[in-house]
C-alpha cells in the first residue's frame, strides 16, 4: 500500500505524469510518436494508482510494435517500477539510456539485475526513502539543496542510490553507468549491497566512479567478459574496484591466478588489482610506460615482481601490504620509488635499488620487517620519511655520499641496526631519524652534521659512548633520551646548544665531556635518577648557561664537576653550577692514551675525528686525535 505522505512530496518535486498509452507483453509504455521511442512507465494516470503492477522477471526489450509502428524503448520513467514489491529480476536493455528518478524504490523483491552491454553511458536517477530510520540524508527540490527533510514535507527525503531498497544479489554491469545524487558515499546504485555475491563486469566497461561498490562486503564471484577490457577500466578509488571485497576474478568461468599482460597494454592503470588476493604472478612485456598507483596493492598471493625496463618509477603503494612477495626486480630504467611503494611487505627480504634512482620516497619500504640489507646507490639524494621504518631485521645499510636529505624517522625501530656511518653530505640528522634501534652500538657522523633533530637517538639502548664532533652547532630536544647503555658522552668543542631533556634518562652514564663552545644546556638535559655518573667535564672557561634543572639535583652530590684550570671560582658563584658539592679544575689539553701507529694504518671500524671534529677516514700523520671518543696522541 502506498504511503499517504508521498502526496505531499509531489507538491514538492515537479514530475510530468500521464496514462500509460499502452502495454505490451506485461509492460507499460508511453510513446513519442514523433521520434519513434518508447518509455516504460506504470500502469494507470499516476504512480499511486494501482500496486504491484510488475511482478516475477521483467525482461525489457530493446523495441516494440504496436500496431503498424515500432518504437525503440529508450529509458524507463520515474516511479515506473515503484513499490512493486513482487519483482525479482529485471533485465535493462542496450536501447535504453536514461532511467528515472525512484523507479525502482520499493523493490524489496528485486535479487537479480542484467544491464545489457552497450556503447552508451546508462544515465541513473536518484531514490526515495522515509528519513525516520535511514541516515546520510540529502534533500534535492528544484535544484536547490536541503538536509534532513524537504520543506513541509515530513521525512520523505530524495537522494539515495537508484536500488538503495533492491536487496540485490546477482549483477550484470555491461557498460558504463552515471547517477544523479548527492552525499559523497550514498550516490552509487549499488552502494551497501552486502547481499551481492555474484557481479560480472561486461567488456565495454571502460569507467567505474568513486564508491561504485563501496560496502559490498560479500562478493564471492567477480567474473569478467574479457581481459584486456578489465585492464582499460578507469577506477575512481579502491571501492570502485569489486576486488577490493571479491578478492578473485574469474574469466570464462575460470578463477585467474597468473596474468600475462597483453601486448595491446602499455599501461596498468590506478587499482586495477587492488586486493587480488588470488594473482599469484604476473607478467610484463617491455612496452609497459606506468603501472599506477595502489595498481597491486594487498595482493597478497605475490611472491616474486620482475618489473619491465621501461617504466621511469614506482608510483605510490603500488605494492603496499603485498605480504607474500619475497623477491622483487627493478629495472635500470627506474629513477625514483613512491610513497609507500612497498610498504607491509613483511616477507621482502632483500631489494636491489638500481643505480639511476634519485629519491626514495616516504614509507617506501616502512615495515618491511624481513628486510636483512640494503644498500643505498651513489645517485640517490633523498630518502623520505620513515621510509625504513620497522624494518626489525634490518641489519646492514650502506648510505652514498649523494645523499642530501634524510626525513623524518628513516631509519627508526630498525631493531637489528648495529652501526651507521653517516655521510659527508648530511647537514642534518631529522626528528627520530634512529629511534628505538635498540641494537645500535656505534655512529660515526660525517663531517657537515650542523644539527641533530628530536628524538633522532632517542632509545638507541645498546649505545655505550657517543662522540657528538664539533660540526654539529645543535642537540635538540630529547635527541638521545633514554639511551639506557650509554657510560660516556663526549660533546665535542664546537657544539654550540644542548637541547632540553637532550640525554634524559640515559641513567648508566659515568662520564660526560661538553666541550668549549657550549652557549646553552636545556631543561633537564642530563637528568636521570640514578648514582652512576662519577664525574663532568666542562672545557668552557666561562660558565655555561643552564636551566637548574639540566642535571639530577642529587647527582649535584654525587658527581665531581671537573672545570678549565683558573676558573673554579667563576663556576662556584654561577648557578647552577654552584650546585655542585666537589668542583676541581683540570688541564684540558691532557692526553688519554699515547698509541704507536704506521701514519698509513686505515681508521678501520674506529671511530676516528680530528680535533676540529671531523671524521678521518685515513691517519696520515703524527697528532692527536679522537679515537673511540678518547684523545689520543699516535707517534
Amino acid at each position: 500500500m502506498k504511503q499517504s505522505l508521498l502526496s505531499i512530496l509531489l507538491l514538492c518535486i515537479s514530475i510530468a505524469v500521464s496514462a500509460h498509452d499502452f502495454v505490451v507483453d506485461g509492460i507499460y509504455y508511453n510513446i513519442d510518436d514523433t521520434n519513434k521511442t518508447a518509455t516504460v512507465t506504470y500502469k494507470g494516470d499516476t504512480y499511486n494508482e494501482y500496486s504491484n503492477e510488475y511482478a516475477d522477471i521483467i525482461v525489457i526489450p530493446s523495441s516494440i510494435t504496436y500496431g503498424n509502428a515500432t518504437y525503440n524503448v529508450t529509458s524507463i520513467e520515474e516511479y515506473a517500477f515503484y513499490d512493486c514489491n513482487g519483482i525479482e529480476s529485471v533485465t535493462i536493455p542496450s536501447s535504453i539510456t536514461d532511467i528515472g528518478n525512484f523507479a525502482f524504490n520499493g523493490c524489496t523483491g528485486l535479487k537479480e539485475l542484467r544491464i545489457e552491454d552497450s556503447e552508451s553511458t546508462l544515465s541513473l536517477g536518484y531514490n526515495l526513502y522515509d528519513n525516520s530510520t535511514k541516515e546520510d540524508t540529502v534533500v534535492i527540490v528544484g535544484g536547490s539543496t536541503y538536509g534532513n527533510s524537504l520543506p513541509n514535507s515530513g521525512s520523505i527525503i530524495a537522494g539515495k542510490g537508484l536500488f538503495y531498497d533492491c536487496p540485490l544479489e546477482i549483477l550484470y554491469l555491461g557498460r558504463n553507468i552515471s547517477y544523479r545524487a548527492s552525499n559523497n558515499y550514498g550516490i552509487s546504485p549499488f552502494y551497501n549491497k552486502s547481499g551481492m555475491t555474484r557481479l560480472t563486469i561486461g567488456k565495454q566497461v571502460d569507467t567505474l566512479e568513486n564508491y561504485a561498490f563501496l560496502k559490498c562486503f560479500d562478493i564471492k564471484e567477480l567474473h569478467i567478459t574479457d581481459l584486456v577490457s578489465w585492464l582499460n577500466i578507469d577506477f575512481g578509488n579502491m571501492d570502485a574496484n569489486p576486488l577490493t571485497y571479491a578478492k578473485h576474478i574469474y574469466l570464462d568461468g575460470k578463477q585467474i591466478t597468473e596474468i600475462v599482460v597483453p601486448d595491446c597494454i602499455t599501461k596498468i592503470k590506478k587499482y586495477t588489482f587492488v586486493c587480488f588476493e588470488g594473482l599469484k604472478s604476473i607478467t610484463f612485456h617491455n612496452g609497459i610506460s606506468d603501472i599506477g598507483i595502489y595498481a597491486f596493492k594487498f595482493c597478497t598471493g605475490l611472491e616474486r615482481i620482475e618489473l619491465p625496463n621501461s617504466i621511469p618509477s614506482i608510483e605510490t603503494a603500488v605494492f603496499y601490504s603485498c605480504t607474500g612477495l619475497t623477491d622483487v626486480v627493478i629495472p635500470e630504467s627506474v629513477t625514483s620509488i613512491g610513497t609507500w611503494a612497498f610498504a607491509h611487505c613483511s616477507n621482502l627480504k632483500s631489494i636491489d635499488i638500481p643505480s639511476r634512482v634519485t629519491e626514495i620516497g616516504e614509507l617506501a619500504f616502512h615495515n618491511c620487517r624481513s628486510l636483512e640489507k640494503i644498500e643505498i646507490p651513489e645517485c640517490v639524494e633523498s630518502i623520505g620519511r620513515k621510509a625504513f621504518g620497522n624494518c626489525d631485521a634490518l641489519a646492514e645499510i650502506t648510505l652514498p655520499n649523494s645523499i642530501r636529505k634524510m626525513g623524518d624517522g628513516v631509519l627508526s625501530y630498525c631493531h637489528s641496526l648495529t652501526s651507521i656511518d653517516l655521510p659527508d653530505s648530511i647537514t642534518r640528522i631529522e626528528e627520530g631519524s634512529f629511534r628505538a634501534c635498540s641494537n645500535l652500538e656505534k655512529i660515526t657522523f660525517g663531517n657537515c652534521v650542523e644539527s641533530i633533530g628530536e628524538n633522532a637517538f632517542s632509545e638507541c639502548t645498546s649505545l655505550e659512548s657517543i662522540y657528538i664532533p664539533g660540526c654539529v652547532d645543535s642537540i635538540e630536544r630529547e635527541a638521545f633520551s633514554v639511551c639506557t647503555g650509554l657510560k660516556s658522552i663526549t660533546i665535542g668543542d664546537g657544539v654550540k646548544n644542548v637541547g632540553d631533556k637532550a640525554f634524559r634518562d640515559c641513567y648508566n652514564v659515568e662520564k660526560i665531556y661538553i666541550g668549549n663552545a657550549v652557549e646553552r644546556i636545556g631543561y633537564r638535559a642530563f637528568n636521570w635518577t640514578d648514582f652512576n655518573t662519577y664525574e663532568i667535564k666542562v672545557a668552557s672557561e666561562k660558565p655555561i648557561a643552564a636551566d637548574y634543572d639540566f642535571f639530577s639535583e642529587y647527582l649535584y652530590y654525587m658527581t665531581t664537576l671537573y672545570v678549565p684550570s683558573g676558573c673554579k671560582a667563576e663556576y662556584e658563584k654561577t648557578e647552577p653550577w654552584s650546585l655542585f658539592y666537589n668542583v676541581k679544575e683540570t688541564d684540558f689539553t691532557g692526553i688519554d692514551e699515547v698509541k704507536d701507529m704506521r701514519i698509513d694504518d686505515k681508521a678501520g671500524n674506529k671511530s676516528v675525528y680530528d680535533l676540529n671534529g671531523r671524521k678521518i677516514n685515513l691517519i696520515t700523520a703524527p697528532g692527536i686525535y679522537i679515537i673511540n671518543n678518547k684523545k689520543v696522541l699516535v707517534k
